[in-house]
């Protein structure tokens, strides 16, 4: 009888710690939590973020030989004399590329993605 009821008491005891535990499963993350990341895709020139923000990884779909995608560090449409400042390319047309930047690459105004022949994936924050 007393095995029976110390038994019982661990499943108990073990029920009431492990509750506020499964209280926070499947929750959506915030999104000031470290590790999450804002994606943007496009497949044409397009400003990716309107306002300061940290690159972490480019990644470029080729949709035909020689695809590549010049990261500006602007809202809008660069300048021509503009330098950009990443450019990720892929040379197999239906192969893709993607660049990781650690640390971060900061962008202090904004990022645009000129995308020439395929599509491009901007992570950042």
């Amino acid at each position: 009888m007393k095995k029976l009821f110390s038994i019982i008491l661990c499943l108990l005891l073990v029920l009431v710690i492990a509750s506020p535990a499964m209280a926070n499963y499947g929750r959506d993350p915030k999104t000031d939590e470290i590790g999450y990341v804002n994606a943007g895709s496009t497949s044409y020139d397009k400003a990716i973020s309107g306002k300061p923000a940290y690159m972490y990884a480019v990644t470029v779909f080729a949709t035909a030989a020689n695809s590549y995608v010049n990261i500006y560090d602007t809202t809008t449409t660069p300048a021509s004399p503009n330098q950009p400042k990443v450019e990720v390319g892929e040379a197999t047309q239906y192969g893709s590329r993607r660049v990781v930047f650690d640390p971060p690459i900061r962008m202090t105004s904004g990022i645009y993605a000129d995308v020439t022949s395929g599509a491009a994936v901007v992570e950042y924050r």
